[in-house]
């Protein structure tokens, strides 16, 4: 009988080398679903962030003369909040691996003046004022 000492040592490459190209395979695929999930959580904060600032906006409006609202609001990495449409009169986000910019509802307000230091990342503390019709926005 011959013995064929190299057929285990083979074998035992050939499965090996089958289970790191399906783990490669699978990681691929796991590290895109993960990016798409983070692209979509992105755009979902910023979209959180520019409702509660245009309730903010609303109310502050309607209330009158020198209300004031304080809100802290989360903004995702690298996106930038808070610009304003003047045609449809709505706010909106860039948010960074969005196919498009992230649209608030339409406020039908009177143009808010939003502080250059509100179009940043991070914990942002909104503060909201109708000062004699003028609504502001400021970020600390």
């Amino acid at each position: 009988m011959i013995a064929f000492r190299g057929q285990g040592a083979i074998e035992f490459f050939l499965i090996a080398g089958f289970i790191l190209l399906a783990t490669s395979v699978l990681l691929t695929q796991a590290d895109r679903q993960i990016q798409g999930t983070s692209s979509l959580n992105n755009v979902l904060v910023a979209r959180s962030a520019l409702d509660l600032e245009a309730s903010a906006l609303r109310y502050v409006y309607l209330s009158g003369n020198y209300t004031t609202i304080s809100q802290r609001v989360f903004i995702p990495v690298g996106a930038q909040c808070f610009y304003f449409e003047d045609a449809k009169s709505r706010m909106y986000c860039i948010v960074p691996g969005a196919a498009r910019k992230v649209v608030g509802d339409a406020l039908d307000i009177p143009r808010p003046t939003i502080s250059a230091n509100c179009y940043r990342s991070g914990w942002v503390t909104l503060r909201t004022m109708n000062n004699v019709s003028i609504l502001q926005v400021t970020c600390t």
